[in-house]
């Protein structure tokens, strides 16, 4: 090898992680550069920014006084030593500089916020002071390469690394000259305090705050529930970027705002695309329902996150180990019926589509992080808290999120957050990775956009980006100033035809004080650190807010400005001080500031009662109502008042703005004509009184029509109904009656057990005494399960209704001329005879249990909306509101076209509402929806009131026709033994045996025969308990089913399970005592077991199960003493709600026969557990063959 390669690398090559960029990006950085170039004669100054850029800048230190030295790799293997003296400042000159500084508040506040003030270096002049270098006499510098010109390519490299930091830290051009400016005006005015003056980085470890001691109690709140709006968190990252200086010194390859904007737009497309998705519900049901534990573990970066869901047992149920998984998962619990989650899911849900709103609407601001253990940097986005809304549903979001989710893999150990912090970081962990997605994960060689980027920590370890950090968190500062302790606030008042603006402290440590003027808090000699940091916020808000430097350099407070000079103010200084999260105190009449608005005025043509909505449709237009406030104006002032005038103005007692965009906008409206709106529109419109946020006047004919639909005089019930209604079932039986006189469809949706069928059979008892059955009967289609029960009330509470059920084999419909007010039948059937069903004329056409026609799609709902009748009701037990395109598809039913089409609706109404939660949509969706759905709840104070503690139903099933068939097969065979039997212990035995299997057959089928493997569909009393089991389940309510019989719980297990996926418990007289007291302490305590399953002999008695607050006799006992004692298990001290028991009955089976009889006895009290069931086994043999004949 030839020597001289030992010391000649003719091209050096670029350090790992050196990249290009610009220098002199500031102004004085730029100053600072130029003033070289004046100096360099012989243009060689440009030829060291590619040794800059690469990386080859080794060593640069400052020893003081001016004497800088530095190391630079060159083409030699030894890098070239540099040394550089700078004439130092003298005393007298640093003097000069303090003092000035010192008597001028705002250039103070300047420097504090990161820039060098043009003022400053502009009024050093005259004095001759100058911070540039004007010439190589001042700035001696010398390397140890053998090029001899000034400056060489290393000098040069070391003077642009110069400007980088100068860029990043304008008090390093004193430094440089050797005045450390930052100590001593820290030292001047901070005295003690070493803090001030300083920037401080939050550090990672300060934001951990690990748990100490016991948790609270958590219980999730449904008052705090619904008070989220995420619908009315503004579009902020406009705003957010306006708040922030341009070309920020730590990134010069271009204006690192557009990066931050371009993150901002990204993470809005990406939020854009989970709201606008197709909803897949997550349809593991029984996995949610097991699921009572969630943990969230980051990794020590942030970077990455381990989703773990656990059950009672502490035993997995799921895990997710991408970012990109969790949000996908907690994306498709957006329409989950939040019965079904526990409330560590609930909260992380919650916390999803929060963040995933927040980044949507660009409602997120970047926070950076130092981490003390790797000595790097990291960056998270945080909630835009500076936004006062964005900072209240921040603090419900965090006051619903259970303790105890969130652990942090630290260095030395596992870390589990307090609450609020945790929450704080939930969000930020969910919005990185949206804002990863919306990037696809991209990467810079760039330290500050990787670092923004989120692509990991990043240490600025490369010679002239050391104090990026500083420059980073001096940008960032400005989107954190209502967090620091002392703020200002901004007060306006009127005095005469002038206006004031005050400036004032509020001190956040002293809440009880009043706000102080601002000359009285930074008027002194000494600051502590929380008036430098006030005092530097006020030099960053002067940017926006100029006449803050003229209150900062003397003058005093209040600002003085006529009415046209404020209007800039008012609209975009004033605005823009609170969007940095201050308060802007604003006299009553420019508070509410009145706008020049349109509304709607609707007038009718008609004065007869309508048909329906499109009767109602036909008789209502609608016109543009011009309006400044609440005062309407005619077309002709509207046009004159804003054609003279712009800006701000007054308007009686009060101002207005006038803003001639929006003024033309108006006026092109006027002139287009009356509105133009959609049947939907229309008639919400006029029922809610309110269109796009404005009131929409009615005309005298239209109220008085609106009025006595709604406040008519209340319907007199049915002169031949055999039942008392409750308050409350009166009240429902009226509205529904109101909706029916004028057309209206209806959906009743009380709560499971409040009455729905008797408040529907009541409105049909009353239309057929006012004659409205005679030509055209009502329809009521119901599932199989409820026919029985449909029949048997009828029978009970308005025998005068004329009924028939179309079903069966062999079945026809009545003929025309036979008596016919209602006709039962079921889904099934309807969808399959749906023109059979036309051929008659429905006068009402009743749905039961409506959650059969949720699925729009559906051959099922399309058959039943294809049955023509004038007027709809639907019934449904269960929260119908919960999955808002199931209630769509319903409404659809009751008032076809109301709600406008299914992607409309979505649009609208169901992804604002469910994924956004935004209450403004969901106080209109209420609105709209609110005369035509009626939903009681059993919580409710006006219907506990009207409840008794306890309310028994009967309820009826029919059995299939495979049931029926086994049921006669096994009375043909076992009647015949009976009835050739002597008297005796031996006939008696044969009737138990005889009535035991037929119990077991109405039970289900596989519980007689012996056989597993069951399923609901075999059996008509297992559908009407999976009914019942489907409402209990969807109200978060819980249950106790009792059966005589150990092999027919062994079957409800099998089916329950199966069917729902819960761990269902079974307590029978195998059950040792310590099974037992599990499964009591199980159902009373865990969210997850809904449903306890007893053998009616060992749960009977000495149990307390006041968790259930609903009890089902699958099979009733003989004697009503032993069902009474097992009801009492969650009817007793301590239960808190009204318990409902539902008493399963095989209609026109000797169960009914057998419930009547026990009914007829009037010695009940008698019957003590002890009779048994001997009385049965007396039977004579014709009492018998009646008992149990179909």
């Amino acid at each position: 090898m030839p020597y001289w390669q030992y010391y000649y690398n003719p091209t050096p090559k670029a350090k790992a992680g050196s990249y290009r960029r610009k220098y002199g990006t500031s102004w004085w950085g730029n100053a600072f550069l130029q003033a070289l170039g004046r100096m360099d004669h012989s243009a060689r100054l440009g030829r060291g920014k590619t040794y800059a850029n690469k990386g080859l800048v080794e060593e640069l230190q400052n020893h003081g006084n001016g004497n800088i030295t530095a190391k630079v790799q060159g083409s030699r293997r030894a890098p070239y030593r540099i040394k550089i003296d700078w004439k130092p400042l003298s005393t007298n000159e640093r003097k000069r500089i303090l003092n000035l500084i010192r008597e001028d508040y705002a250039l103070m506040g300047r420097l504090l916020a990161g820039e060098l003030p043009q003022g400053l270096v502009s009024r050093l002049e005259p004095w001759g002071i100058n911070l540039f270098p004007r010439d190589w006499n001042e700035l001696n510098v010398s390397c140890s390469c053998p090029d001899w010109a000034t400056p060489c390519k290393h000098e040069a490299a070391v003077f642009y690394v110069l400007a980088g930091e100068i860029d990043a830290d304008p008090f390093s051009i004193f430094g440089l000259r050797g005045l450390d400016l930052r100590t001593e005006l820290a030292e001047i005015f901070g005295g003690d305090d070493p803090g001030a003056g300083e920037v401080e980085i939050l550090t990672l470890e300060d934001t951990l705050q690990p748990i100490e001691g016991e948790l609270d109690y958590f219980g999730w709140s449904q008052d705090l529930a619904k008070r989220l709006d995420f619908g009315g968190i503004p579009q902020l990252n406009e705003q957010t970027l306006s708040l922030l200086p341009d070309n920020p010194p730590f990134d010069s390859v271009t204006d690192f705002k557009k990066q931050l904007d371009y993150i901002y737009a990204r993470a809005t497309t990406q939020a854009k695309k989970f709201l606008k998705a197709k909803q897949d519900f997550f349809a593991e049901s029984e996995v949610l329902r097991a699921t009572v534990q969630a943990d969230l573990l980051l990794s020590g970066d942030l970077a990455d996150a381990t989703l773990s869901l656990y059950d009672a047992s502490d035993e997995p149920t799921l895990e997710f180990v991408s970012e990109e998984a969790i949000v996908n998962f907690l994306g498709s619990l957006d329409g989950v019926d939040e019965m079904l989650l526990c409330d560590d899911l609930r909260g992380l849900r919650l916390c999803f589509q929060f963040a995933r709103q927040l980044a949507a609407r660009g409602a997120f601001v970047p926070q950076l992080l130092y981490r003390e253990s790797k000595e790097d940097f990291l960056l998270r986005y945080l909630p835009a808290n500076n936004d006062p809304f964005v900072a209240g549903q921040n603090d419900l979001v965090a006051a619903l999120v259970a303790p105890g989710i969130l652990y942090y893999d630290g260095p030395e150990e596992k870390l589990e957050w307090e609450p609020t912090a945790a929450t704080n970081q939930i969000i930020a962990t969910l919005l990185a990775t949206i804002i990863r997605l919306g990037l696809n994960y991209k990467t810079e060689e760039v330290p500050a956009r990787r670092l923004f980027y989120l692509d990991g920590a990043v240490s600025f370890d490369l010679l002239g980006t050391e104090k990026f950090p500083l420059a980073i968190q001096q940008w960032l500062n400005r989107l954190y100033l209502a967090d620091d302790r002392l703020r200002p606030v901004f007060k306006v008042e009127e005095q005469g035809d002038a206006i004031l603006v005050d400036i004032l402290v509020v001190d956040r440590d002293k809440p009880n004080k009043l706000p102080k003027p601002i000359h009285k808090v930074l008027g002194k000699k000494k600051m502590s650190s929380a008036e430098f940091s006030l005092l530097r916020n006020l030099g960053q808000l002067s940017d926006h807010f100029p006449q803050l430097i003229d209150i900062l350099s003397g003058d005093d407070p209040p600002l003085r400005f006529s009415v046209n000079e404020f209007t800039p103010m008012l609209k975009s200084i004033l605005p823009l001080m609170e969007n940095f999260g201050l308060t802007v105190v604003l006299p009553r009449a420019l508070n509410k500031l009145l706008r020049p608005r349109l509304g709607l005025s609707a007038s009718s043509s008609g004065s007869d009662l309508p048909s329906g909505l499109l009767s109602l449709d036909n008789i209502v237009s609608f016109n543009w109502r011009a309006a400044i406030g609440d005062e309407t104006l005619s077309k002709k002032d509207f046009r004159k008042l804003l054609k003279n005038s712009s800006g701000l103005v007054r308007f009686k007692e009060n101002f207005a703005y006038l803003d001639p965009d929006e003024i033309a906008e108006l006026i092109k409206k006027i002139d287009s004509g009356p509105p133009v709106l959609s049947t939907a529109e229309r008639m919400q419109a006029l029922f809610t009184e309110e269109f796009a946020g404005q009131k929409v006047e009615l005309d005298t004919q239209l109220k008085q029509l609106i009025d006595e639909w709604r406040n008519g005089p209340p319907a007199t019930l049915p002169r031949k109904l055999q039942a008392t209604l409750r308050p409350y079932q009166q009240r429902g039986f009226e509205w529904l009656y109101a909706n029916a006189r004028f057309g209206f469809g209806s959906i009743i949706a009380d709560d499971m057990g409040l009455g729905k069928t008797l408040q529907v059979i009541t409105l049909l008892l009353k239309l057929k005494e006012e004659g409205e059955l005679v030509k055209a009967p009502a329809l009521v289609v119901l599932p199989t399960s409820l026919l029985g029960n449909w029949a048997n009330e009828i029978q009970k509470f308005a025998p005068e209704l004329d009924y028939d059920i179309y079903h069966g084999t062999g079945r026809k419909l009545p003929p025309k001329e036979e008596p016919l007010d209602v006709l039962l039948t079921t889904y099934g059937i309807a969808r399959n005879e749906t023109a059979t069903l036309n051929k008659r004329n429905w006068r009402i056409t009743v749905i039961d249990e409506s959650q059969n026609i949720k699925n729009p799609k559906a051959a099922q709902t399309k058959a039943i909306k294809r049955i023509k009748a004038p007027l709809r009701v639907a019934m449904s037990g269960t929260p119908v509101e919960n999955r808002l395109l199931d209630y769509w598809s319903v409404m659809d039913f009751t008032l076809p076209g109301y709600l406008s089409n299914q992607a409309n609706f979505t649009k609208t109404f169901a992804n604002p509402i469910q994924r956004e939660l935004d209450k403004e949509v969901a106080d209109r969706f209420k609105s709209v929806t609110a005369p035509f759905m009626l939903r009681r709840l059993k919580s409710d104070k006006s219907i506990i009131d009207d409840l008794p503690d306890k309310v028994i139903q009967d309820e009826n099933c029919h059995l299939l026709p495979a049931q029926a068939a086994l049921y006669q097969s096994i009375v043909d065979e076992n009647l015949r033994a009976v009835e050739q039997s002597e008297e005796g212990i031996g006939r008696q035995g044969l009737i138990l045996k005889l009535l035991t299997a037929l119990k077991q057959v109405c039970n289900h089928p596989k519980q007689f025969l012996k056989q597993s493997g069951p399923s609901f569909s075999e059996s008509g009393k297992a559908q009407l308990l999976k009914e019942r089991l489907d409402g209990i389940l969807a109200a978060g309510d819980k249950t106790l089913i009792f059966t005589q019989y150990r092999e027919m719980g062994d079957l409800l297990v099998e089916m329950i399970e199966a069917e729902y996926g819960l761990q269902v418990p079974f307590l029978n007289g195998s059950s040792s005592p310590k099974q037992r007291d599990a499964m009591v302490e199980r159902f009373q305590k865990d969210r997850s077991c809904s449903v306890f399953i007893l053998s009616i002999k060992a749960g009977g008695t000495g149990l307390n199960l006041t968790a259930a607050n609903h009890v089902i006799h699958y099979d009733l006992w003989w004697n009503p003493a032993v069902e009474n004692q097992a009801t009492d298990r969650a009817y007793r001290i301590g239960q808190e709600k009204t318990v409902f028991v539902h008493r399963l009955i095989s209609k026109n089976t000797f169960e009914e026969k057998i419930d009547e009889m026990i009914k007829s006895k009037r010695k009940l009290a008698e019957m003590t557990t002890g009779t048994g069931e001997t009385w049965i086994g007396k039977m004579s043999n014709r009492e018998l063959a009646e008992l149990v004949k179909m």
